[in-house]
């Protein structure tokens, strides 16, 4: 999940966002049902000038198979281990949490087999820029995670860190938070 702003404000708002997710995804675990319930919670509990894009992701192993919800946070990229493609999942698409309180929510059951990589990231990582300002954009990002040769979900984070800082060389980054999940045999 990525709050919007930055600052104060964002970081104030950020323990209510956390807590009423854990509530939600604890009381209801299904996608499809905590993404609705936490935007009418947020709805009404952050002020009109915030919001929060989220992804939620539900494994579920013995299905090889990813639930997930995607509330405007920048679509997850999937590392698919039996052909070596890197892939966006853009669907479903949702809007940011906080905005409208009745709004529905698509939910995607996405094939995830032994060995595939799952990679959620925030703004920081798209919005890396050059110090001439040449940004690198969702392109450049899954560009870049093609060429990896990860051994591990922490390998492969921190392999990405590595590409985006040597990417910036020295220019402002953007906060940068990254998830990297490999499925496993059972």
């Amino acid at each position: 999940a990525d709050v919007s702003g930055h600052g104060v404000t964002g970081q104030l708002r950020l323990p209510l966002v956390k807590y009423a997710f854990r509530v939600c995804a604890q009381h209801y675990r299904q996608p499809e049902v905590v993404i609705p319930t936490l935007n009418a919670l947020l709805c009404r509990e952050l002020p009109p000038d915030m919001n929060v894009g989220m992804v939620y992701a539900v494994i579920e192993p013995s299905r090889n198979r990813i639930k997930m919800c995607r509330a405007g946070l920048w679509p997850p990229i999937l590392l698919v281990a039996s052909n070596a493609e890197t892939r966006e999942l853009w669907q479903p698409a949702g809007v940011v949490l906080g905005v409208e309180p009745d709004l529905k929510y698509d939910v995607a059951r996405i094939p995830f087999l032994p060995d595939d990589y799952l990679v959620l990231y925030t703004d920081g990582a798209v919005e890396a820029q050059t110090l001439r300002g040449k940004q690198l954009d969702i392109n450049g990002l899954v560009t870049m995670l093609g060429q990896a040769a990860p051994e591990s979900a922490q390998g492969l984070a921190n392999w990405l860190f590595g590409e985006l800082a040597d990417y910036e060389k020295g220019a402002k980054r953007d906060d940068l938070t990254l998830v990297v999940v490999r499925r496993t045999a059972l």
